[in-house]
């Protein structure tokens, strides 16, 4: 029988002082890395969260994935998965440009 290795699940969030008001129902939580308080989508279980600042501190080291129950919720809201693939394409670009190899 194999094992199999348990991974994290940490969301990556925008700080509540640069969003006043969340666009998904959201709690804040704090930055592993650096305590800031961020949103984090209600509906998403994980193990940790980190804002985007410390998420572009270590630009290739994370693997980037949209949270299937984050998918789900934008779902609901209207959005297509086109747009949230692009959006998922923008946050990669981003994060595993020439700023993320830092």
């Amino acid at each position: 029988m194999a094992e199999t290795e348990a991974r994290e699940v940490i969301m990556i969030c925008t700080p509540t002082a640069r969003l006043p008001r969340p666009h998904v129902p959201s709690h804040r939580e704090a930055c592993r890395e650096c305590g800031a308080e961020v949103w984090v989508d209600s509906g998403a279980a994980h193990t940790a969260c980190i804002c985007t600042d410390c998420a572009l501190e270590r630009g290739r080291a994370l693997c980037l994935a949209i949270h299937p129950d984050v998918r789900a919720r934008l779902r609901g809201l209207g959005w297509t998965d086109d747009r949230i693939d692009r959006i998922h394409g923008y946050a990669r670009a981003i994060m595993h440009g020439p700023r993320g190899e830092g």
